[in-house]
């Protein structure tokens, strides 16, 4: 089903079961959950964890490359951006370490609603790196 995450489309059924509760199946209640940065596998109370219904937002970069070697001037950046359960409103990309952001343009399909959103960025790169 697009927009979900993997885990909640079943791709072959046996049987189906109605219950009251989520399921304890390890992928239902340990895979697919949500927790705050300061919170470990080891300290996770499972039951707590925020379970991923619709899939969060996801993005990258894909233009330059990773290490690329960049020279001083005018570069493009590109990349994606997707967020299922509603369009993306928007990309805000740094180049100086998050000291400053800018929105990139975007170019979104809205007859396509769960594809990709791409952006793209003009920036200036000084000489000797931002």
């Amino acid at each position: 089903m697009p927009g979900f995450a993997g885990v909640r489309s079943a791709k072959w059924l046996a049987e189906v079961s109605v219950q009251d509760r989520p399921s304890d199946a390890k992928p239902q209640a340990r895979d697919y959950k949500l927790f705050p940065p300061q919170v470990s596998e080891g300290t996770a109370d499972w039951e707590k964890g925020m379970t991923i219904n619709e899939m969060p937002l996801n993005a990258a970069i894909c233009d330059p490359e990773p290490f690329a070697n960049l020279k001083a001037g005018t570069v493009t950046l590109r990349g994606w951006a997707v967020a299922t359960a509603r369009q993306v409103a928007r990309v805000d990309v740094s180049v100086d370490g998050g000291r400053n952001w800018r929105q990139a343009e975007l170019q979104h399909d809205s007859a396509a609603p769960w594809s990709w959103t791409l952006w793209t960025m003009q920036v200036a790169l000084p000489p000797g790196g931002a």
